[in-house]
């Protein structure tokens, strides 16, 4: 199950990506969005104590935690400046 939950977060994660690449505009329920799917990441993070330190689905998930927060605070940078507007 922890298998499949990561490839699902790394999915929605590559999908939020290509979405702040190609689009100048980031509408802020998007923001909403990529927050709920936060959620689904605290919970793989609580779940993730049966996970062999240093094996390749920890690194995995360390990885997708910090590329998770680059997107996030880009989503969210993107939705302030465009309520400056």
């Amino acid at each position: 199950e922890t298998e499949h939950d990561l490839e699902s977060l790394e999915r929605s994660l590559e999908v939020w990506q290509q979405r702040l690449q190609n689009a100048a505009l980031t509408p802020q329920s998007g923001v909403l969005e990529l927050s709920g799917l936060s959620a689904d990441l605290d919970l793989l993070n609580e779940s993730s104590s049966n996970l062999t330190p240093g094996g390749a689905a920890a690194l995995r998930l360390q990885r997708l935690n910090r590329d998770w927060a680059s997107t996030s605070a880009r989503a969210e940078q993107a939705c302030s400046e465009l309520q400056t507007e």
